[in-house]
């Protein structure tokens, strides 16, 4: 069973409008631009559960800035296989996930 940091180091993302954490913990999740831009939280999945069934459903993944924040931790932006799709990253000081935001529609 693969989790989300093994998925991130495959340079793949669940095709899934979600934050996902690296303790496991997943938020599905829209942003929203109208009328002022913010995420909407929709409630907590099973990530294990969702991608034992969706195997599939994984987009490859192209990271295309990574920037160095005044904490030592980064961000991590780029897109998906589809090119309509995108993702931000936050990652410690090592480079390890902490977590993801991937949409759909970027």
């Amino acid at each position: 069973m693969k989790n989300i940091i093994q998925l991130w180091e495959d340079n793949l993302l669940p095709i899934k409008d979600a934050i996902y954490f690296s303790n496991g913990r997943s938020f599905l999740c829209k942003i929203m631009d109208y009328p002022t831009l913010h995420i909407e939280r929709n409630g907590e999945f099973d990530f294990s559960a969702f991608y034992e069934k969706n195997k599939d459903e994984v987009t490859d993944i192209d990271k295309f800035r990574e920037i160095k924040l005044a904490n030592n931790c980064y961000c991590c932006v780029g897109e998906g296989s589809y090119g309509s799709e995108g993702f931000v990253a936050y990652l410690d000081e090592n480079k390890n996930l902490v977590w993801v935001l991937y949409s759909e529609e970027s």
